[in-house]
């Protein structure tokens, strides 16, 4: 019998189908022992990571640390996935509330 490497199963095993991204993360958001908190921490940390990324000037990014995707680029889906956030909770959250999560923001309300 054949040992594959834990980190590398999916890779060395072609027996072993990897998920993509979008089933790993709702694997994440719907099935989790703490139920629907997990759903509020994922939409939390990607709005916190694209808010983050969004704020930063393209200009002030040293471009030799980003030579597969262009950091425009990245800024730019970042801008976009704060817009269709703020858009589907029909809020200003991350404009409105500077440097708040969206726990802080929960408790101003």
């Amino acid at each position: 019998m054949k040992r594959y490497k834990t980190v590398n199963k999916w890779i060395k095993n072609p027996n072993i189908k990897r998920k993509t991204n979008v089933e790993i993360v709702t694997e994440i958001m719907e099935y989790s022992r703490f139920g629907a908190l997990s759903q509020a921490f994922v939409v939390n940390a990607i709005a916190e990571e694209a808010k983050r990324v969004a704020n930063i000037n393209p200009k002030d990014v040293d471009t030799k640390d980003w030579q597969f995707i262009s950091f425009e680029a990245w800024n730019g889906v970042a801008k976009e996935i704060v817009e269709k956030l703020e858009t589907s909770y029909n809020r200003n959250l991350w404009r409105k509330f500077e440097g708040k999560s969206l726990w802080q923001q929960e408790e101003l309300k």
